[in-house]
Parts: structure tokens; C-alpha cells; sequence
């Protein structure tokens, strides 16, 4: 298939990097005959790259076609690696198109079509309410062509998304122990959400030594500072000092917040605590890892397991993954989020979700609705900060 140039392109020799000899280049207006569709390099966001019938390698980016299906270019013959790369770049070009084109449109992802295992992995469109087609103006295709791959579309209705903090009730927990999973509120008690895991990083001011803190949800601890739009938090001289409840029988024990975050990819406060509890949610069997970014995509179709403080132990199948899903009553966008079926409610917020197989953490629970979804925002970005002092580590247990 001819493919046109767009831009100076460089003409790369062995493998698709940008660190391979290059001894020539295409110019704009020029085309190369492609024979296969391969994942190189990221450059400008994008990883995908083809070779030539010559054996060249050329960044898809210096391209003006992008809108094509290369025959024999599945995006199952690639690794899950790779799928990802590929299926990611397809939701960031899908997102911004659909926000604005698409009636009720809430977010998208991946997943199986139907959220069949044995279906192909699909673009899954979010909407508020389906719409009848003679009644669109703009409605979704039912596949994508994108950079030589062709993938399925499929429109899922998600009623009412909404954060799952429970405000305006007063909540007492019975059971003593300072455990993850359990209640957690404002120090008024307006708004209750669940306690997330123990996490320990570097103390700053004596590098040998660790501060242990306690996660929670932003959106249920500083909900105020969201509708006043501050989104980030961090302990001052000049910042009003913030202190969460563990509402626990009659002792209701204060703990200050040193930091949080809310925006796309977190909903976090940092709590800091002295002692720390054991982070289980099936008894005897400690999270000591968690899902890495790549790994996000095996999780399809297992079973995650979560403790709330409302619920309690839930166990459902894991929908769909790399999510993006815009959540009330604040209409935050959130990104990589995981869907499964519906396991929390109001007073969830916040609860560790696991894989049942390999007790990894996935992440926690953000949100959902209250007929068939719940939604969890993955953990690995707590571990992989840009700032290498400012990453959390999950506290294992510790040895006899």
C-alpha cells in the first residue's frame, strides 16, 4: 500500500528507532510502498511505524494518511505490550473526536465487544443514554480504521456515573481495628468514603527513615476544595491544616492529611499515621505488588475483590481497562481507569481493589452507578511519580 509524506521524513535502517543510521529522507509529497505495520519508538506521542517494501523504517507521524486498513495488519498478531501502545493512541485521537460529537458522550475504552471474552477487543464509547440513530446527528461507526488497523466500536450505556462518597450521614463503624477498608470521613462527618492501603516513602529530612501514611479519596475528604476549584492539597504554614476521621465505635480518632491530589489520572489524600494495620482484604494473604501500567490489559475478564467500607468484600468480573470516564458531580475526566461490574456504592470511595488470582493490587475504587458498573483508578501512578522522593511504596508485612 502507497502511503503519501507529509513532512521531512527520515529513512531508518533495522529497526524502527530513532537511533538507527538514516541514510537518506523522504520529502513531503513523496509516497513509500508499506508491507507491514510495526511498533518502534515514541515520538511526538506516537509509537507506531511501517516499513517499506525495502526494507526501511519510517515514523507514521510523516504520513498524511491515517484513516487506513493495512490487510494482514491485526492488532492481535501483536504482543499485549504492544496492544496497548496501539489501543491507547486510537482512545487519545477518539476521545477528543467524540467529546465533541458524540450526544451524552462520557468517556472511552477497551475491551471485549458485548464485554464478551470471545468477542474482538473493541473501542467501547461511553454514553449517558442511548440515543436512537434516526435521531443523531453525529453518531459512532461501528469501526475504526486508524494507522493501519481496523478496530471494532461498541456503545455502552452508563447511567448516572457519580463518585461514591456518602454525604450528609453521620457514620459510626463498630469493629475496632484500624484496618484497610474501613470508614473514613471529613472531621465533621459530612462526607464518608473508605480507608484505601498503608503506603511508606522516603522521610525527606532523614532519607534512612520512612513516613508511613494511610490513603484516602480526595473527593471524599477535601470535597470542599474541589467545588472552590483546588484541586491539589499539601500541607503549609499558610494551609489550613486538614484532619480525617476514622470513625471506629465510640473512639473517633483524628489524623492530619499532608497531601492530595485530584485531576485525571489522581484521587488521593495522604494521611499521615504512626502505627499501620496489615493491608489484606482476604485474610492472611498481604498485597505486596500491584499492576504495572503494561500489565493493565491482562486484567480483562478476572475477578477483582474489594473491601468498602459500605459493602464490604465483593467479588466481580473486570469489564474493560484503559477507561476514560467523566464522573459527577465535579465532571472530572479521569483516564486508565478499570471498569467492572457493579461491587460498590455511596461510602466505597476509596476501597483497595485486587485481582483474586495473584492478590496484586489493582487500585481503588473511584466511583460507578447503580445498576451494573463500578470504576477503579489504578494504582501505578502512586508508584511511578515523576518526582522519584514523592513515590509511595506499598508497606508489606513484616517478618517474624
Amino acid at each position: 500500500m502507497k502511503l503519501t509524506v507529509c513532512k521531512y521524513l527520515n529513512e531508518r535502517i533495522g529497526a524502527p528507532k530513532s537511533s538507527s543510521s538514516c541514510p537518506n529522507h523522504k520529502n513531503p509529497g513523496e509516497t513509500v510502498e508499506i508491507q507491514k505495520v510495526v511498533i518502534g519508538d515514541t515520538l511526538d506521542g506516537n509509537s507506531i511505524w511501517y516499513q517499506s517494501t525495502d526494507g526501511f523504517y519510517y515514523w507514521s507521524g510523516g504520513f498524511t494518511e491515517t484513516n487506513f486498513h493495512f490487510l494482514g495488519c491485526e492488532i492481535d498478531n501483536f504482543s499485549p505490550e504492544e496492544q496497548v501502545v496501539i489501543i491507547k493512541q486510537l482512545q487519545e485521537q477518539a476521545h477528543l473526536v467524540f467529546k465533541n460529537k458524540v450526544k451524552g458522550y462520557l468517556g472511552c475504552g477497551f475491551g471485549s465487544k458485548n464485554y464478551d471474552g470471545n468477542e474482538p477487543l473493541s473501542l467501547l464509547v461511553y454514553v449517558d443514554e442511548k440515543v436512537l440513530v434516526a435521531d443523531l446527528k453525529d453518531k459512532v461507526v461501528d469501526e475504526v480504521c486508524f494507522w493501519g488497523f481496523k478496530i471494532l466500536t461498541d456503545v455502552i450505556e452508563i447511567i448516572e456515573a457519580v463518585h461514591h462518597n456518602l454525604l450528609g450521614e453521620k457514620v459510626h463503624e463498630q469493629s475496632v481495628p484500624t484496618i484497610i477498608g474501613g470508614l473514613i470521613s471529613t472531621a465533621d462527618r459530612k462526607s464518608t468514603g473508605t480507608r484505601s492501603i498503608y503506603v511508606k516513602r522516603p522521610d525527606k529530612t532523614n532519607t534512612s527513615k520512612h513516613v508511613n501514611f494511610l490513603l484516602a479519596s480526595y473527593h471524599v475528604l477535601l470535597d470542599d476544595l474541589i467545588r472552590a476549584k483546588k484541586r491539589s492539597f499539601k500541607t503549609t504554614e499558610q494551609e489550613k491544616k486538614r484532619n480525617a476521621l476514622f470513625p471506629i465505635g465510640v473512639s473517633l480518632g483524628e489524623h492530619e492529611i499532608i497531601e492530595g491530589e485530584y485531576n485525571q489520572f489522581y484521587d488521593y489524600v495522604a494521611i499521615q499515621v504512626d502505627k499501620v494495620g496489615k493491608n489484606e482484604i482476604i485474610t492472611g494473604r498481604p498485597i505486596v505488588d500491584y499492576f504495572r501500567y503494561s500489565e493493565l490489559s491482562t486484567l480483562e475478564g478476572k475477578t477483582a475483590c474489594m473491601i468498602g467500607g459500605q459493602s464490604g468484600y465483593q467479588e466481580k468480573e473486570i469489564l474493560s481497562f484503559h477507561d476514560t470516564i467523566t464522573l459527577k458531580p465535579h465532571f472530572q475526566e479521569f483516564r486508565n481507569v478499570i471498569t467492572t461490574q457493579i461491587m460498590s456504592k455511596d461510602g466505597d470511595s476509596g476501597a483497595p481493589v485486587i485481582d483474586k488470582d495473584s492478590n496484586k493490587l489493582i487500585g481503588f475504587i473511584i466511583g460507578g452507578n447503580k445498576v451494573d458498573k463500578s470504576f477503579i483508578l489504578p494504582f501505578y501512578k502512586f508508584a511511578f511519580n515523576d518526582n522519584k522522593n514523592d513515590n509511595f511504596e506499598i508497606i508489606k508485612p513484616s517478618k517474624p
